[in-house]
């Protein structure tokens, strides 16, 4: 595949099928040539920590450290925290491996230390080797909400994917937020020759087709 040299491509990517595009992406595009912009709509707090699944996805697949038989978490992860937590009786229900928990922890002690998300991810980035610049949607804490009948979910609770399937519901973000300078960087930086490559998680298309 021929790619043009002068243009910078933006990729806005979430979930495991965006992961894959921007991997695809990297292999034709030089470093200077293409910036990911990762969904954070998905980014929540568990057990004390910032959990932002997109953005690790993204994260782990450029720097070939990520579990191919899943398409999420980190390959050779053994899930010793999680079965002691279970354990003692406390919240099992979303997947934290051994070696995902090392980027949560250090990912929450940056941001509670004043760091950006945007400083966060290129931290990580450079300690994975990873050449391609990836920046977040916005450095703002944004939670997509899921709409039922009876009341306004989190998208990240346990119980959503049954409350969905018994209500009438839509997604929304609460609150119109800014994007990251970075972000708005890469979109000037790309200007009229921007080419947008989108990919949504397959659970947030599926939420949008009940509005």
């Amino acid at each position: 595949m021929k790619i043009p040299q002068s243009n910078h491509y933006l990729a806005l990517s979430g979930g495991v099928g965006g992961a894959k595009l921007v991997l695809g992406l990297s292999a034709v595009l030089e470093p200077d040539q293409l910036t990911v912009v990762a969904n954070t709509g998905d980014d929540f707090e568990h057990l004390g920590l910032n959990i932002c699944p997109d953005i690790d996805t993204v994260l782990y697949t450029l720097a070939d450290w990520n579990n191919k038989e899943l398409g999420w978490g980190q390959a050779e992860e053994s899930w010793n925290f999680l079965a002691a937590l279970k354990r003692l009786g406390g919240e099992g229900w979303f997947s934290l491996g051994d070696r995902d928990m090392a980027t949560h922890i250090l990912r929450t002690q940056l941001l509670d230390a004043g760091a950006s998300l945007s400083e966060v991810i290129e931290r990580l980035s450079a300690k994975m080797n990873i050449a391609h610049r990836i920046v977040p949607m916005t450095d703002e804490q944004v939670r997509t909400q899921v709409h039922c009948r009876v009341r306004r979910i989190p998208s990240s609770q346990p119980s959503t994917q049954s409350q969905m399937r018994k209500l009438p519901s839509c997604v929304t973000l609460p609150k119109p937020i800014p994007t990251s300078p970075q972000y708005v960087c890469a979109t000037r930086l790309s200007g009229s020759q921007m080419y947008c490559q989108v990919s949504q998680p397959p659970r947030l298309m599926a939420r949008q087709q009940l509005c």
